[in-house]
């Protein structure tokens, strides 16, 4: 008895899911009606009688209550079978759209267990999956990942290069893929170069900028070159750079509080709540320079040379424009611990759509408008249809429907990526005896809050090769905007603009208290959208997005996709609300 109530209430269920879905529908697509009016009344009504129906069997030897019994069974099997199977549309095949993908299909397929998801482990029987559709505008799976083919074995990221071996979740999707990593830089070594100052008699402190730099700091080698590289910064830093580790160490490990709290399932309906949440909203108020200065004690100078090349290296921006919480994660971004995939960190996201199984349509843009009615563009716009049960947006555009078309809208910033083959001329940095005595990456150091001397952001020798360069630049280049940088005008092999829409990262300023929230759950209006070419069903709309806002890297968007992915399942019922206290720590242990 208890077994076949147990049935029926799951039958209830997917029959409640189905009756939704056919609301949303128009007149037009009423195809299924008479179907729907069976499940409604026969399944909902009579599957409960069900199991006194089989008890009548046995109780009486009469055909006609045998038959009806068996009419009965039929009939809620039959409905059961007719249930739809849950679908959600993901909008963005970038990084964040395919991990949100990814953990609700296999959350889903581990019956919403989110740390025997995460454990690589195969799927239990029985389990309610998820169907997962995903469009992406561009013509190619990656979104801002992607790799250049320069030649055999030479495959430099164009995009996002780096992620570290602290974030869990992109070394959980490398292990548990089994995706082979590398080390996308020669080495960990930095050099710091500002521009030489002016000669004897000159009227302007500085030499041309085509007479290159001098090292304000340049780490080299092992052994004794390692202790003299500590003897240097201590020399001109002080103890600032222990000062400033401590503090980001700090920072990164409140960052790192998330993936516990995230395994028993809690999520957070705004950016800010899940920032505040791990005591990281008051760094999203301020600029680095200012919270390393007052929070860190650290000097203008350190900040000014090392915070300022790393904060202009990841993420083109200055430290008294950058949030305390980007340049913080900017400052954790170098040394030996930063890793890639082989073969280019595109194959993260098409190994994250294959393992989720996900439909996959290029070339296809979803919208949605100021009155919440979702639409499909482009190459796939006759494939997708259908009801869906939720819609996520994954993808860095402000947030659009309702109140949220009104969300504070981030600016995307501009980088220039320039791969240039040639001969690097030495004297340009630092009167080098050999270009093979550069540091892994070189990265410019302003003057005076003045703007950059050189024609490059950073500048570092691609790993495969021994003479061709990666360079980061905030203006396009060519080869006579390198003079002086190499010895003869390079070959330029490839370039890219990360700008507009596609910019590389956003603009990450310190946001003033009280601006628009960036939600996950995205508001919409009332009453579900009747337009004849939008999507029917008026399907919940979630943002993955949402994080990026404050700060932007792999993992980063990884956490917001797990978000996004956890308050999707917890609204089509498939993950329950955490645990909290000592229930909490029990579930830990």
């Amino acid at each position: 008895m208890h077994t076949w109530n147990h049935h029926c209430d799951a039958m209830h269920s997917a029959v409640s899911r189905a009756c939704r879905a056919d609301d949303g529908l128009r007149p037009a697509d009423r195809l299924c009606s008479v179907r729907m009016f069976l499940l409604r009344i026969h399944s909902v009504r009579s599957c409960h009688s069900t199991a006194d129906a089989a008890s009548h069997v046995f109780r009486s030897r009469s055909l006609r209550s045998v038959m009806r019994g068996a009419a009965l069974l039929c009939l809620c099997c039959a409905a059961a079978a007719e249930a739809p199977r849950r679908r959600v549309l993901v909008a963005g095949a970038g990084v964040n759209g395919a991990a949100t993908g990814y953990f609700i299909s296999r959350i889903a397929a581990h019956c919403g267990d989110v740390r025997s998801a995460l454990g690589g482990g195969p799927a239990p029987e029985g389990c309610e999956g998820v169907d997962v559709v995903v469009a992406e505008a561009a013509g190619r799976v990656g979104g801002r990942l992607y790799a250049a083919d320069l030649a055999e074995g030479v495959q430099p990221e164009v995009g996002a290069s780096v992620y570290h071996a602290v974030n869990q979740y992109m070394t959980g999707f490398a292990e548990r893929l089994g995706l082979e990593t590398t080390h996308p830089y020669l080495g960990s070594q930095l050099g710091l170069l500002q521009r030489k100052p002016a000669g004897a008699g000159s009227v302007e402190p500085y030499a041309p900028a085509e007479h290159g730099g001098d090292y304000v700091f340049r780490e080299v080698g092992g052994g004794l070159a390692k202790v003299r590289n500590i003897a240097s910064a201590v020399w001109r830093w002080g103890l600032a750079p222990k000062h400033a580790e401590d503090a980001v160490e700090d920072l990164v490990d409140r960052l790192g509080g998330v993936y516990t709290r995230q395994r028993h399932g809690e999520a957070w309906g705004t950016a800010e709540e899940l920032l505040e949440a791990l005591g990281l909203k008051d760094f999203t108020h301020v600029s680095v320079e200012d919270w390393l200065r007052h929070n860190a004690s650290v000097d203008t100078a350190y900040t000014s040379d090392v915070v300022h090349a790393l904060a202009r290296l990841n993420y083109g921006q200055h430290v008294h424009e950058i949030s305390a919480l980007a340049g913080g994660v900017a400052c954790k971004g170098r040394g030996s611990e930063l890793y890639g995939v082989k073969g280019g960190n595109a194959r993260v996201v098409q190994s994250l759509l294959k393992d989720a199984a996900a439909e996959v349509h290029l070339g296809t843009r979803v919208t949605v408008d100021a009155e919440g009615c979702i639409r499909v563009s482009g190459a796939g716009e006759g494939n997708i249809k259908g009801v869906f049960d939720a819609v996520v947006l994954a993808h860095p555009q402000p947030q659009a429907g309702g109140e949220a078309a009104e969300t504070h809208p981030y600016l995307m910033h501009t980088t220039h990526v320039t791969f240039a083959q040639g001969v690097l001329n030495a004297t340009y940095f630092g009167g080098l005896a050999s270009p093979e005595e550069l540091p892994s990456v070189v990265a410019a150091v302003r003057h005076d809050g003045v703007r950059n001397p050189f024609p490059f952001r950073s500048i570092g020798r691609v790993r495969g090769s021994a003479d061709v360069y990666k360079i980061f630049s905030d203006e396009p280049l060519d080869p006579a905007a390198l003079t002086g940088v190499f010895a003869a005008p390079p070959a330029i092999l490839y370039r890219h603009a990360w700008e507009g829409a596609t910019g590389a990262y956003p603009a990450l300023p310190p946001r003033p208290r009280g601006d628009p929230v960036h939600p996950f759950v995205v508001p919409q209006p009332r009453g579900a959208c009747r337009a004849a070419d939008a999507l029917p069903g008026a399907p919940k709309v979630f943002n993955a997005n949402a994080l990026e806002y404050a700060v932007s890297t792999l993992e980063t968007q990884s956490i917001g996709a797990m978000n996004a992915a956890l308050l999707v399942l917890r609204d089509l019922g498939l993950v329950g609300s955490p645990p909290t206290g000592a229930e909490a720590r029990g579930h830990e242990l």
